[in-house]
């Protein structure tokens, strides 16, 4: 989600659009875990779109992971080449001291003085803050990971490997049967960094029409699949996570529909301003999750969901990514970069 375009010639406007339409799939994915959808049966229109639309969200964290591997995987390893993770930690220091006051006096998350410190070391000073660790060990993995896509694309068996990485991280999810140990689902970051360096070494071409046609398409069936699966609710359902290879489909779509755009002129200067915010707006969106939707219930329906993102999930994420882009510059001065 952190920006690093040190192996690009300049900044490009496809990158900051794969963060900010990342984020808002974020901020619309905490849209249904915080508006109780999760306890809606699953009857009736509203709900079969918003199980579309959830499907969808479910590919955010599948775009960030993938940005990743394409910004590092031709990165050279040399001095500086970890620095953007220090900037990652002074933005988690600064949004956890934020949000720990906040979820304890005000969220009710009340703990003791010992936890919140754990909490803080521990990168779980913020809600969502499993991403930092992810995204950390992700970067310090990239070099491998690169070394290795690299080594694969001369060998003509990059797209090979990555199915096997694929298969490995997801197919154990189809089942309930242990054919993988169960710690390998969780690696699904690494299969999104590795198809993120495919679309650096092969730069796929896809008409953007078709390719957001197409994930659209794949979230209406897994949605309606999610819909008739099951009449109560939601947790009674045929679900999916961020490394179901289900998904990866969509989230491949939506990349590679994105990753080449270009916008000139102020949009794209607006653009790269939210982008900028996103990770920033990433830590501290939780506070604005569990404090605006319990304050709108008579508009946390079905039939009415479309003007609860309207009148509170959009304007999250804009005041999210606001506070995220003027902490970014903060940060970046603080560093040094002026």
């Amino acid at each position: 989600m952190y920006k690093n375009n040190a192996a690009l010639p300049a900044r490009q406007s496809g990158p900051d659009l794969v963060r900010c339409a990342g984020f808002l799939l974020v901020v619309l994915f905490h849209f249904y875990l915080f508006n109780y959808f999760y306890s809606v049966p699953q009857t009736g229109f509203p709900v079969f779109a918003a199980d579309v639309f959830r499907t969808l969200s479910i590919s955010c964290n599948g775009l960030f992971m993938m940005l990743t591997g394409y910004l590092y995987c031709e990165k050279p390893l040399k001095k500086g080449y970890f620095r953007g993770l220090f900037r990652v930690a002074l933005l988690y220091a600064l949004f956890a001291t934020v949000s720990i006051p906040v979820r304890h006096f005000w969220l009710g998350d009340t703990q003791s003085p010992a936890e919140w410190a754990r909490r803080f070391f521990g990168f779980s000073g913020v809600y969502y803050g499993w991403y930092v660790k992810m995204y950390a060990g992700l970067v310090l993995l990239s070099p491998l990971l690169s070394a290795a896509a690299g080594r694969l694309r001369e060998e003509n068996r990059l797209l090979f490997c990555v199915g096997l990485c694929a298969a490995a991280t997801s197919l154990p999810l189809l089942t309930s049967y242990p054919i993988l140990p169960d710690w390998w689902t969780g690696f699904y970051p690494v299969t999104y960094y590795m198809l993120g360096a495919c679309f650096r070494k092969y730069q796929p071409r896809i008409p953007a029409w078709a390719a957001f046609g197409g994930a659209a398409l794949l979230a209406a069936l897994l949605g309606a699949v999610t819909f008739f699966s099951a009449d109560g609710p939601l947790s009674e359902t045929v679900q999916y996570t961020f490394g179901d290879i289900r998904v990866m489909p969509i989230a491949v779509l939506l990349f590679v529909g994105l990753y080449r755009l270009q916008v000139g002129g102020r949009p794209a200067r607006v653009i790269a301003f939210f982008a900028d915010g996103t990770y920033g707006g990433y830590l501290i969106s939780h506070l604005f999750d569990a404090s605006r939707y319990r304050r709108v219930t008579s508009l946390c329906v079905p039939e009415k969901y479309p003007l609860l993102f309207l009148l509170v999930g959009l304007p999250i994420f804009i005041v999210s990514c606001l506070i995220g882009a003027a902490a970014h510059r903060g940060v970046e001065r603080l560093a040094g970069r002026g």
